[in-house]
C-alpha cells in the first residue's frame, strides 16, 4: 500500500475546519446598520433570555412592544416612542407563583390570537399581551401608555380597539411619554400558595393538624393611599377533627304498660363530628334497659276466630239440581278465657247440576193372559204391561204415566188364537186415564167379520165387556 502524503491530509482538515466556521459564523458582504444611536433597552444587573416583538397600530402611528424574558421568570413589556430615545416599561407580568421560579425555555408570539406562549419546566403558559381591565377609570386607562388600549367612551371601559379598529371615534389613546405611575393604586391579591399542612390552629384540642395556604397583596401592592386588600392572607381547611359524644337523652317511655318492657337513650356523635379523616366517638349511640318497677299483665281473653272455608263438596246428584256444603272451624284461634266465640254460620250450602235430567223408561213384564169376555166361537184374552218414563237419575224415581194392553182372540175347541201382533194394529198404546171404549169401537169396525154380534164394548177394570151390537 502506499504512504498516504501528509499534505494532502493537512489540507483536508483544514477544509473542514472552514466549512465549520462558515457554518457557526455566518457573515454578510455588509454591515445591518442600528437605527438608533445607542441600544433600545439598558437594565443593570438583569439579564433577559428570550425576547418577541410585536408591531401594534394605533389611532396614530404603529408602535413596537418588546416582551423580554428574564432569568427569575417574569416578562417585560417594554414600548418604543418613536422620534425620541425613550424605551419605557409598561408592565412586568409574573408567569409563576412567588418563590418558585422557573426559567423560561421558549416564548412564541401570536398577533392573531393575542397571546404570548411560554414554556417552562413542565409547562406550556398563554399569556394575553393585554390586560386592559385592570384600569378602572379613563385617567388609569391614558396614562397606562399601553398602545393595546384605549378608552371605550360608550361602555366606559378600558378595552383593546373595538372589532380591531383603532380609528373607532369612541376609543380613545393619548401617547406623551412613558406611564404614569405615581396615581393611587388599590392593592391586588397575589394566587394562593399550594395547600400544605399546618399546625393546630387555635386551643380546641379535638383539631389536630389542618391544610393551610397563603397569599399576598402585592399584585399590585397598594400605593399612594391605595385601598389595601380586605381579605384574609391565609385560608385553613380540612382541618382533622375527632368526634366526641352530646349528652345522652332522657329516658323513653316503655315499650308497654306491664310485663317484660324496655325503656331507651341516645346520643349522638356530633360535639363535634369527626371530619377530615377524624376519629368516630368510641361506644354505643344507644342504651337500652329493663323498666323497673313493671307488674304483670292481666290474663286477655282471647275470642274466636274463623279458619278458612274448606272446598264446597261433591253434589249430591248429578242433574235435577242438588246441594252442595263447605265447612269452616272457630280454631284460628278457639275461644279462650272467656273470650267470644265466632259469629257467622260453621256450614254454608249451594244448588248445583240444576240443569234437567236425561229422560229415561222402563218397561215391565207382561202379565198373564187374562180371559175377559166369551162369544158363541169363543173367547177373548188380554195381557197388560207398563211403560214408565221420567227426567230422573235412576228409575226408582220413576213415575207411571202409560199402560200398554195387547189382546187376542181364541177359538173354542183349542182350534187357536189370533196371535198379538195381528191384533196389535187397532190397539197400541191404551192411556191408563182414558176411557178404552172408543178404541175398541174402532178396532170392531176394523173387524166386523170377528166381531158382528159384539160391537158394544167397555173396560170394566181389567175386563173387556161387550155387548151384541144387532148384527148377526
Amino acid at each position: 500500500c502506499e504512504k498516504p502524503n501528509s499534505n494532502s491530509k493537512r489540507s483536508s482538515e483544514q477544509s473542514t475546519d472552514l466549512f465549520t466556521a462558515v457554518k457557526k459564523y455566518q457573515l454578510m458582504d455588509r454591515a445591518v446598520m442600528s437605527r438608533e444611536l445607542g441600544p433600545l433597552i439598558m437594565r443593570e444587573n438583569e439579564r433577559w433570555t428570550h425576547i418577541v416583538v410585536d408591531l401594534v397600530q394605533t389611532k396614530t402611528i404603529p408602535y413596537i412592544i418588546l416582551f423580554l424574558a428574564t432569568e427569575d421568570g417574569k416578562v417585560r413589556k417594554m414600548v418604543r416612542f418613536p422620534g425620541t430615545e425613550k424605551t419605557c416599561l409598561i408592565e412586568e407580568i409574573k408567569i409563576v407563583a412567588n418563590g418558585h421560579p422557573r426559567p423560561v425555555k421558549n416564548m412564541k408570539i401570536s398577533s392573531r390570537k393575542g397571546a404570548i406562549y411560554i414554556s417552562t419546566e413542565g409547562d406550556i403558559l398563554k399569556v394575553p399581551v393585554e390586560r386592559c381591565h385592570r384600569f378602572s377609570n379613563r385617567r388609569m386607562c391614558l396614562d397606562a401608555q399601553d398602545p393595546y388600549c384605549g378608552w371605550d367612551t360608550i361602555l366606559d371601559v378600558c378595552s383593546p380597539a373595538p372589532n380591531g379598529d383603532p380609528d373607532s371615534v369612541f376609543w380613545e389613546q393619548d401617547f406623551k411619554h412613558c406611564p404614569v405611575l405615581d396615581y393611587q393604586v388599590d392593592g391586588g391579591w397575589s394566587e394562593w400558595s399550594e395547600w400544605s399542612t399546618c399546625s393546630q390552629v387555635g386551643l380546641d384540642r379535638a383539631i389536630e393538624k389542618c391544610l393551610c395556604r397563603s397569599r399576598s397583596c402585592d399584585n399590585p401592592k397598594p400605593s399612594l393611599n391605595g385601598r389595601p386588600c380586605g381579605e384574609p392572607t391565609m385560608e385553613v381547611s380540612n382541618c382533622t377533627v375527632h368526634g366526641a359524644w352530646t349528652e345522652w337523652s332522657a329516658w323513653s317511655a316503655c315499650s308497654q304498660t306491664c310485663g317484660m318492657s324496655h325503656r331507651q337513650r341516645s346520643r349522638r356523635c356530633g360535639n363535634p363530628s369527626p371530619r377530615f379523616g377524624g376519629n368516630d366517638c368510641p361506644g354505643k349511640d344507644k342504651d337500652i334497659e329493663t323498666c323497673p318497677d313493671s307488674v304483670e299483665c292481666p290474663l286477655v281473653p282471647v275470642d274466636g276466630s274463623w279458619s278458612s272455608w274448606s272446598g264446597w263438596s261433591t253434589c249430591t246428584t248429578n242433574c235435577n239440581g242438588g246441594i252442595q256444603t263447605r265447612k269452616r272451624s272457630c280454631d284460628r284461634p278457639p275461644p279462650d278465657r272467656g273470650g267470644l266465640l265466632c259469629t257467622g254460620n260453621r256450614e254454608e250450602w249451594r244448588m248445583c247440576n240444576t240443569h234437567k235430567c236425561t229422560e229415561i223408561s222402563k218397561s215391565s213384564p207382561w202379565t198373564e193372559w187374562i180371559q175377559t169376555n166369551r162369544t158363541a166361537g169363543g173367547y177373548f184374552q188380554q195381557r197388560f204391561r207398563f211403560t214408565c218414563r221420567a227426567n230422573v237419575e235412576n228409575s226408582k224415581d220413576i213415575k207411571t204415566s202409560f199402560a200398554k194392553a195387547q189382546a187376542q182372540f181364541c177359538f173354542n175347541s183349542n182350534k187357536g188364537c189370533y196371535k198379538p201382533n195381528e191384533l196389535s194394529d187397532g190397539i197400541t198404546s191404551i192411556d191408563t186415564f182414558t176411557a178404552v171404549d172408543r178404541v175398541l169401537k174402532n178396532y170392531c169396525r176394523q173387524r166386523r167379520r170377528l166381531f158382528k154380534k159384539y160391537c158394544n164394548c167397555r173396560t170394566l177394570g181389567v175386563f173387556l165387556v161387550c155387548q151384541k151390537c144387532g148384527f148377526g
